[in-house]
């Protein structure tokens, strides 16, 4: 009688629950969202879109969180190991994606700046893409090849992936005309290097190659530079003031839903970068308020899962995620209230577009997959005993033979 020995494809793990409270976050996140998108873009979709359909941009927003919810439940329930050996790959494919947004036939220009891609059918930003890519592929860098970079002296070195992320924001600051989003990429860059356990001295050489990075790719555009002087000066251009204005007009209280979008229909962009100054004059200084508890709340939840979490990979890169998030978050945030110059930084959750709602979502299932994930360990011994298993038959084969 032929005897057959099988093991799971799978570990067997401690069942872990993923985090229902992140989950009620992003979830609030996302409705807050849409809610803005159905307040404040009806003037300006009569304005800009060409079916004149007063709740297109809504519309596409809703058909775009389909999509969205699908990203973030494959990040949710994909195998953490399985993510972490095609990074490699989605960083590389990414990255000629962005390549792509230069190239006549697909390039896509949109006030001066190459950030889209447009296929025809489609059109996207993979600039937007390329940011959880890099933390996907830093995060596998720092965790599996680690020895890599140890010199004698024990002190990890990171030339290799500086060298990755130098020239990535180099492309995109100067191929695609888009500084914000290659200061931001390099921002993300040194979060990961510190997170990954450098010394935080090496923030001084870091810092110093961002400011010269800043500098010179601000000085060689006279738009920025003369951004960069009137922001200094005092001087709003015209979608920042009509921003201020209906932050304003909103008060304590707000404006409610309907009132006053007179104000924030002014705003000639106010579906995309601008569009927390509907949320503000819409629910007034108390909504602002909530929304805020609310990314807290959020943050609160991300870091706790990153802390938590015994598989190093998931742990730094949702760690990341959650920074990424709020950081963009309130750098969008003080954008449109004057407190730093225009940014062109996108508001997670809030902001029209498929691009970026995709990838905050996508962003935000990992880290409730890191909530529930296998550890380390636990992968460890899987793997250990799936290759004792796997030895024990092929000697049994053997000795059948």
């Amino acid at each position: 009688m032929t005897n057959y020995t099988l093991f799971a494809d799978k570990p067997a793990v401690r069942f872990r629950k993923s985090d229902p409270l992140f989950f009620v976050a992003v979830l609030l996140l996302w409705s807050l969202g849409m809610v803005t998108l159905y307040v404040s873009t009806q003037e300006a979709a009569l304005r800009i879109r060409s079916d004149a359909n007063s709740l297109g941009f809504f519309y596409d927003q809703l058909k775009y969180s389909c999509v969205a919810f699908v990203a973030f439940c494959a990040m949710a329930f994909l195998p953490v190991n399985f993510i972490k050996k095609i990074s490699v790959a989605v960083f590389y494919a990414c990255f000629i994606l962005c390549v792509m947004a230069v190239i006549p036939g697909f390039k896509d220009e949109r006030n001066g700046a190459y950030r889209c891609v447009d296929l025809g059918f489609i059109s996207f930003q993979p600039s937007e893409f390329i940011k959880p890519a890099l933390v996907f592929y830093l995060a596998y860098l720092f965790v599996d090849h680690a020895s890599d970079y140890e010199r004698e002296s024990g002190k990890k070195h990171r030339n290799y992936p500086l060298f990755v992320v130098v020239p990535l924001c180099a492309f995109i600051a100067f191929g695609q005309n888009d500084l914000s989003t290659a200061i931001f990429i390099f921002c993300i860059g040194i979060l990961m290097f510190i997170i990954t356990g450098n010394s935080i001295l090496w923030l001084l050489p870091m810092g110093i190659i961002l400011v010269l990075f800043a500098v010179f790719f601000t000085t060689i555009k006279v738009y920025r530079l003369d951004r960069v002087i009137d922001f200094l000066n005092g001087e709003l251009n015209y979608q920042l003031i009509k921003s201020q204005l209906a932050i304003t007009a909103g008060g304590i209280w707000g404006a409610g839903m309907g009132g006053g979008m007179w104000r924030v229909a002014s705003i000639p962009e106010v579906q995309s970068d601008y569009i927390f100054a509907g949320w503000a004059n819409a629910m007034g200084l108390a909504g602002v308020t909530v929304y805020f508890v609310l990314l807290a709340f959020f943050v609160w939840r991300g870091t706790v899962i990153s802390l938590s979490c015994q598989n190093k990979f998931a742990a730094y890169s949702a760690f990341a995620f959650t920074i990424m998030i709020a950081a963009q978050s309130l750098l969008n945030c003080a954008v449109v209230c004057g407190a730093v110059p225009t940014t062109g930084i996108s508001l997670p959750f809030f902001t029209a577009g498929g691009t970026s709602l995709l990838t905050t979502f996508a962003m935000s299932g990992f880290i409730l997959n890191a909530s529930h994930c296998a550890s380390d360990e636990e992968l460890e011994e899987y793997s250990f005993a799936k290759k004792n298993m796997t030895e024990s038959l092929e000697g049994i084969i053997i000795e059948n033979e």
